[in-house]
């Protein structure tokens, strides 16, 4: 620190001392270096404490956090979040924002909009404004925004895979109450916001913003007053410098950059601040320095380098590059004060702190330092300058021939090079230096004060204009001091006459050089007239100045400057202060990786939600592909005789599971069988769980559960016929074929009646059946619709069509639609193929076939339509139509069957031999076309299946097994007897079920 010191400002730090008080004695005197010793030791003092607590550096809040756009929200909290009922949120900590603060999840499940207020850092201003919300959303959605008094917009939510910038654009008449309003319709599915800032470009400036609060570099500790955009928030227009930064604008593209705090103590007379003189001492003289923190957020180039090379350039901090010794000829006391003392050594008549500091930098030869006597504590205001001519303030004795340096604010703060990285280091930002003059006396102004001309160090003829825009504007206006040297060290190359390169200051003291030197660096050394200070061994490194570095963030330039600045990732460190801490502060040790979780949230989180089985299926002995069965799904008896797999979650193994662990209950109702309801009455008065009795067999990460023999037939059996309702419908029932039903199974899967070998129609198997349990009105129609029909290019049928006209389990009615292709002999020894649609309508009565109506639609020669032709078939009060729309097959066009029904009061089906998703079944009438889904008869039981967290081991990223820490996983579904009630619309029973059967309708 630069100022009228005897021994500079940490006298025992310096010598590798440390002390905790420095205390008075009496009738002693009391030195400027006992003070500044004891100023020293508690400002130690209060560094080891901040780092004690807060590690090497850190934030206690978001001071000098970096964003694109001025920072509006983030949620590391939730305070003054407020919602209307039915819009829930919380804090989501697995989905965070760049891997920092957790997000809100927010969704409304209510029937009606709803409104979530999140609360502001700060008020918007009136008028147009521009923000921009990172949000995360499994599906595009659309919400409303608005500022407090400004009008609601609509805003939509894209589908992403992390956060998106979705921008709002928002208008306001006056100053907003300082929340974000977010209007929600009914049934917004979940999703998150990660952060809120303003929507700013990366050119003109600003080009990013630094939140307000304070960081702790190394203990030292620097705030940030308010939320400031780069580059004013460390090179302020107050002092100087310009609201733009060139270097940035001169960037190219793409260019990455790491965002650094600089953290350095700075000296302050009563030339920056005259408020430090006391005016009652004459105003001529001041008493003491002060010293102010300076935090600078500053940018440097990083080419390729990761964050995590980013982090490690920074770990070490610069390294000195440059020794300085001084060359001083030792002298012993002399015990006799009658002795006169021995020459040599300083000769000096005064005892004087040297300070020398690089002025330009570079090797040998070209580096230059300047030094001064009197620890460069001369510094002198200006109050004016005219080109080369500066008027001094009053007080100054600065004299003709001086050497003195030209300051300015600018000087004082700014950089003349940015920083650099490369190969695990950091290189400094160049400081910017004054511009050193020689000073010709000129007579003094009408105030009575000196006036100089400034001229050449190295040419005296020529004058010296202190006009650098940047430094001191174009007209001088901002020279605002000057400091006097007492001479300047030119260092010779190496190899030269001197290849110590030692250079003479005075009074016997030389210094020798060695190394490239960085501008800005400096060495002090005290020179005592008789014994020197007993300071130990001499530090040849720059003593000073403390420059401290911390990251805070990677950046990347835009394509464009109407585009923002790209926040890749944030490299500061946060923690919260001690009033403030919770879970998501405390880290979280997993040495065994029994997590994997960062904080003791996200493991308290995963205690809670992270399941070990990652799906359970429906296990097909006979092979086939393994069914996954969701929780709520339904399954059947038969299905379930087959067994089940359970999956292990990744990190989690099942080779633990056992019966005892791993088990299935079923709850059946109470009353369940006949007999209960003779005893108990037919009302539903609770349930009572059975665990069937299974083997289960576990390896790695899958464990099969199966029932024992016993179990597989009570389920196959027994199960199923208690479960069975008279209003139940079912598919190819049990019983199989008898003589009391009118069908039965051809030898090739067709329908046949009953008693001859005539297939009924000639579908090759029936894909599945859906029923639609409800009441019809007499006007109304029954319309199927179809996707149909793909080309058919080999002999195969396919029919569809609606079942209806239930009476009972022997009567109903069937209206069908054939499409078939087949080849037929030509007579020449070849076979020509054959195209047949037609229309059928039969009534099965008492259990038999009664032919009822059969249409030939189109039947020809040759290929069906090479494309796809939408059916649709209406069946209704007014008969049975059907339609083809399409264009190559005119015979498939349209016509009707005069078979006319009221559906008022019955029960209709869908019969189909096609994948089910090729129909769609509405009814039109009165209100309209509605859809018909079909009906879902829920007559099973629920079944739960529960792994003890026993059954468990949690892999992690090691090889090694451990307890899970987690909870006991358990799913359920329902159990349906078999053959199963319709699984639903769409759905289908699968390539499995093999025509129509005796139990078609029960």
């Amino acid at each position: 620190m630069k100022g009228d010191f005897s021994r500079g400002i940490h006298p025992d730090r310096q010598r590798g001392r440390s002390y905790r008080r420095v205390l008075l004695q009496q009738r002693r005197l009391l030195l400027d270096s006992d003070l500044a010793a004891m100023v020293d030791a508690g400002d130690q003092l209060a560094r080891d404490t901040v780092t004690g607590l807060s590690g090497e550096s850190g934030s206690p809040d978001l001071g000098f956090l970096l964003t694109p756009g001025k920072l509006h929200a983030l949620f590391d909290s939730l305070a003054g979040v407020h919602a209307q009922e039915g819009v829930d949120y919380y804090r989501d900590h697995d989905r965070r924002y760049l891997g920092r603060f957790p997000s809100l999840c927010v969704r409304n499940t209510a029937t009606s909009a709803g409104q979530l207020n999140v609360p502001l850092k700060g008020k918007l201003s009136s008028g147009a404004y521009s923000l921009v919300l990172w949000t995360w959303s499994e599906t595009t959605l659309n919400i409303e925004v608005s500022g407090g008094n400004a009008s609601f917009v609509s805003v939509s939510i894209p589908a992403s895979e992390g956060f998106a910038r979705v921008v709002v654009n928002l208008t306001a008449s006056s100053a907003q109450s300082g929340e974000l309003l977010l209007r929600l319709p009914a049934g917004t599915p979940a999703f998150r916001v990660g952060l809120i800032e303003g929507n700013e470009n990366s050119g003109p400036a600003p080009y990013l913003w630094a939140a307000y609060g304070q960081y702790h570099v190394r203990g030292l500790t620097v705030e940030n007053p308010a939320y400031q955009a780069w580059p004013g928030v460390s090179f302020p227009a107050s002092a100087g410098f310009p609201a733009s930064d060139a270097w940035f604008e001169s960037l190219a593209p793409n260019t990455r950059l790491v965002a650094y705090l600089e953290a350095w103590e700075r000296g302050i007379t009563h030339i920056e601040d005259r408020g430090v003189r006391e005016e009652a001492l004459g105003g001529g003289q001041d008493t003491t320095v002060r010293t102010q923190a300076v935090g600078q957020v500053k940018l440097a180039p990083i080419g390729s380098l990761t964050p995590e090379d980013v982090r490690f350039a920074f770990l070490g901090g610069p390294q000195a590059t440059a020794t300085l010794d001084v060359d001083v000829q030792e002298v012993e006391p002399e015990a006799d004060p009658c002795a006169l003392p021995m020459t040599g050594g300083y000769t000096g008549r005064d005892n004087r702190l040297y300070w020398m500091e690089v002025h330009e930098g570079g090797g040998l030869g070209t580096a230059v330092l300047k030094w001064s006597r009197d620890n460069a504590a001369e510094l002198y205001g200006v109050t004016q300058i005219s080109g080369s001519t500066v008027t001094m303030a009053l007080g100054s004795d600065l004299r003709d021939g001086d050497l003195v340096e030209v300051l300015s604010e600018v000087i004082d703060l700014g950089d003349a090079a940015p920083a650099s990285l490369g190969a695990g280091k950091l290189t400094l930002s160049r400081r910017m230096v004054g511009v050193l003059a020689k000073l010709v006396a000129q007579s003094s102004d009408e105030q009575g004060q000196a006036r100089f001309r400034l001229v050449s160090v190295n040419n005296p003829t020529q004058d010296v204009v202190p006009n650098d825009p940047l430094r001191y504007g174009a007209d001088g206006s901002r020279v605002k001091k000057v400091r006097r040297w007492h001479g300047l060290i030119q260092t010779q190359a190496a190899g030269g006459a001197d290849p110590h390169n030692r250079v003479g200051l005075e009074d016997g003291l030389a210094v020798i050089l060695r190394g490239t030197f960085e501008v800005g660096t400096y060495w002090q050394y005290e020179a005592r007239r008789g014994a020197q200070n007993a300071n130990g061994a001499w530090q040849s490194a720059p003593h000073g100045p403390e420059r401290f570095c911390v990251p805070l963030a990677v950046l990347r330039k835009p394509a464009t400057a109407a585009q923002p600045v790209v926040l890749e990732a944030w490299l500061d460190e946060r923690y919260p202060r001690l009033g403030e801490l919770d879970a998501d502060d405390i880290r979280f040790g997993d040495e065994r990786s029994f997590i994997g979780e960062a904080t003791v949230q996200e493991a308290l989180e995963a205690l809670l939600t992270r399941e070990p089985v990652q799906t359970v299926l429906l296990d097909r002995p006979g092979g086939g592909v393994d069914i996954p069965i969701p929780q709520g799904a339904e399954i059947t008896a038969d299905q379930l005789a087959d067994g089940l797999i359970l999956t292990a979650a990744q990190g989690f193994g099942l080779r633990h599971a056992t019966d005892a662990n791993c088990t299935l209950t079923l709850e059946l109702p109470l009353p369940f069988t006949s007999a209960d309801q003779a005893l108990w009455g037919t009302d539903l008065v609770g349930y009572q769980p059975i665990t069937l009795h299974g083997t289960v067999s576990a390896e790695g990460n899958l464990a099969r559960w199966r029932p024992t023999a016993s179990s597989q037939n009570w389920l196959l059996t027994k199960f199923s016929e208690v479960q069975r309702r008279d209003d139940a419908w079912e598919l190819y029932g049990s019983q199989g074929s008898g003589p009391s039903w009118g069908w039965e199974k051809g030898p090739q899967e067709q329908l046949i009646q009953r008693g001859t070998s005539q297939p009924l129609f000639t579908a090759n198997f029936v894909r599945g059946f859906w029923a639609i349990n409800r009441q019809f009105a007499a006007h109304e129609t029954v319309v199927l619709r179809s996707k149909w029909l793909n080309a058919m290019t080999s002999p195969s049928t396919i029919a569809s069509g609606l079942v209806f006209d239930w009476r009972n389990s022997s009567n109903f009615s069937l209206v069908v639609y054939e499409h078939a292709l087949m080849y037929v002999p030509s007579g020449t020894g070849s076979y020509n193929p054959n195209f047949t649609a037609r229309l059928h309508v039969h009534d099965v009565r008492n259990g038999y076939v009664q032919p009822r109506h059969s249409h030939t639609i189109v039947s020809r020669y040759g290929m069906p339509p090479s494309a796809p032709h939408p059916l649709t078939l209406s069946f209704g009060p007014d008969g049975i139509s059907f339609e083809n729309t399409g264009a190559e097959e005119p015979a498939l066009k349209s016509g009707s069957v005069d078979v006319k029904a009221n559906l008022k009061g019955q029960r209709v089906g869908l019969y189909t031999s096609v994948p089910a998703e090729f129909w769609r079944l509405e009814s039109t009438g009165l209100q309209g076309t509605q859809p018909l889904l079909p009906a879902v008869q829920r007559r099973g039981v629920r079944a739960r299946l529960s792994l003890k967290r026993d059954g468990v081991r949690w892999l992690g990223r090691t090889s090694s097994e451990g307890l899970p820490f987690h909870k006991d996983y358990e799913t359920w579904f329902w159990v349906l007897p078999s053959p199963a009630s319709p699984y639903g619309y769409g759905g289908g029973f699968g390539s499995g079920f093999s025509g129509i059967g005796a139990g078609l309708i029960k």
